[in-house]
């Protein structure tokens, strides 16, 4: 597992020591990616050198009008197809798809430096956690003590991941859904909403 403890909670500075810009893209136009949108909006309001660029998607989500014109998806434009990540070498990645196979072919094509770690004002996570690139932590999560959650994954809105439980890389844990203490979800798994994990439990498939 490949992380950088909370790279996106630091607080990267110019030479100026004022924050430095961060540009984002979202990747994927779907729910999921519209509640993705939503956070990074609500983040903006406290991280000002934060910069949502767009959305890149092979098929625009619904977009809102504002004043007769098109203004994206809450405001984020649609910026072309999931290929044209190539155009952004600058940019960061978050994959805002809920297709824990599509988040890893997207990652292995850009590289875990490009991927951008998401988390919600309202979740909490642990000091003592660690969080790896590209996650997302959402609305009222919770990442205690001595968890890890791995590469590209998302611990959905109101999801529990207790102390010293492990999260592998591109794993979907869904609303509400609970790992307790210890337990342990391999790559690539998927929990379903309430789905629960008992303590010392390890899951290889998704349930």
């Amino acid at each position: 597992m490949e992380c950088d403890n909370n790279m996106n909670l630091r607080e990267r500075r110019s030479s100026t020591n004022e924050p430095a810009k961060i540009e984002v893209i979202v990747v994927g136009g779907g729910g999921h990616a519209r509640v993705v949108i939503d956070t990074l909006r609500q983040l903006q309001r406290s991280q000002e050198h934060l910069v949502v660029l767009g959305y890149l998607d092979d098929k625009p989500g619904p977009e809102f009008k504002k004043n007769g014109q098109k203004s994206g998806v809450f405001g984020v434009p649609h910026l072309g197809t999931l290929a044209q990540w190539i155009d952004y070498p600058h940019a960061k990645f978050h994959l805002a798809i809920g297709n824990n196979i599509v988040r890893q072919q997207f990652v292995d094509k850009v590289g875990h430096e490009r991927l951008f770690t998401i988390i919600h004002p309202t979740a909490f996570v642990s000091e003592f956690a660690i969080i790896c690139c590209g996650c997302l932590i959402g609305a009222n999560a919770v990442v205690n003590c001595d968890a890890s959650v791995g590469v590209a994954s998302i611990v959905n809105s109101g999801a529990i991941v207790e102390h010293d439980a492990k999260i592998g890389n591109f794993v979907h844990l869904s609303y509400g859904s609970i790992v307790s203490g210890g337990g342990r979800v391999e790559d690539g798994v998927s929990l379903q909403p309430g789905a629960v994990v008992a303590r010392n439990q390890s899951i290889k498939d998704s349930i």
